[in-house]
């Protein structure tokens, strides 16, 4: 009796561990699917300008950071389209983004190595 149970503890086992692989593979196909819907930004040649543009821009002028608007106001875009492009800056590795000393609800976009 004791090794029916046993055996039958190991069946279910076995089956909870290949449903928790069919359910690991449903979630992240779920999470592509939502990232598509989302809208998420793509590499554009005109995101990448104007990531590069704002990077020379506050390395020639020597900024150690600065707030969206400001950054709205360099690339000559809106403040949403800036908003866009800081999920780009986030995967760029010349960017850091910290919180504002000040205001509590604002960041500011900082280039690595000049904090």
């Amino acid at each position: 009796m004791m090794t029916s149970i046993e055996d039958e503890i190991v069946k279910l086992h076995e089956e909870l561990d290949r449903l928790r692989e069919e359910c690991a593979g449903g979630f992240a196909d779920h999470g592509k699917r939502i990232k598509q819907l989302e809208g998420c930004p793509k590499d554009s040649p005109k995101s990448e300008s104007h990531i590069d543009n704002l990077y020379n821009y506050m390395k020639t002028s020597g900024l150690k950071g600065i707030t969206y608007r400001d950054a709205s106001i360099i690339l000559g875009v809106s403040r949403p389209r800036v908003r866009q492009l800081v999920k780009l800056l986030k995967e760029d590795s010349r960017f850091l983004f910290h919180k504002h000393p000040q205001k509590r609800n604002s960041n500011l976009i900082c280039l690595r190595g000049k904090i």
